[in-house]
């Protein structure tokens, strides 16, 4: 849970350097969490994901990197329910 909470800290600080683009919602950023574990949970490699082969191009290079490792770093031996959990969770306490 930490080491969500210091990547998400991470990610937010990487989408204010990128003005033009508002960060996720936490609604948002945890529905693609947990469509990427579930996509991980099919079989598919990081890479492989709709979210690792960028087909959601309005994503940065920070939000992509947020997502993924949340699934397949930090998350690698858990569920989909309980990462979007952790995530959301993680979400709201950094951004109050």
């Amino acid at each position: 849970m930490r080491f969500l909470i210091i990547l998400l800290t991470a990610f937010q600080l990487a989408s204010f350097a990128n003005a033009q683009q508002k960060p996720l919602s936490c609604e948002v950023l945890t529905l693609n969490v947990a469509m990427t574990a579930i996509e991980r949970d099919r079989g598919l490699s990081r890479n492989s994901t709709s979210v690792g082969k960028d087909v959601y191009k309005e994503f940065t290079k920070a939000e992509k990197k947020f997502i993924l490792d949340a699934v397949y770093v930090s998350g690698k031996n858990q569920t989909p329910d309980q990462i979007k959990d952790q995530v959301y969770y993680a979400c709201k306490k950094v951004r109050g």
